[in-house]
């Protein structure tokens, strides 16, 4: 089985180093590996902006998503 964490942060708390495109370059990611990619919908997380928290990632990374696998 093939799974993915796919993280893209474009707001910041400190607006100067604010990423114009990763948020949407993150989610067409995760799009391309479930069409071309075949990865299956439920093998694919995506943490985009405000869900990308340290504890999320932290969280799929760990028993919640990749480290129950």
């Amino acid at each position: 089985d093939k799974w993915a964490l796919v993280v893209g942060i474009s707001n910041f708390a400190d607006s100067s180093i604010n990423l114009k495109y990763a948020a949407k370059d993150a989610i067409d990611f995760a799009r391309f590996l479930e069409s071309e990619g075949k990865f299956a919908k439920d093998h694919v997380k995506l943490l985009t902006d405000k869900d990308a928290t340290k504890e999320n990632i932290l969280k799929a990374l760990g028993d919640q998503f990749l480290g129950r696998v």
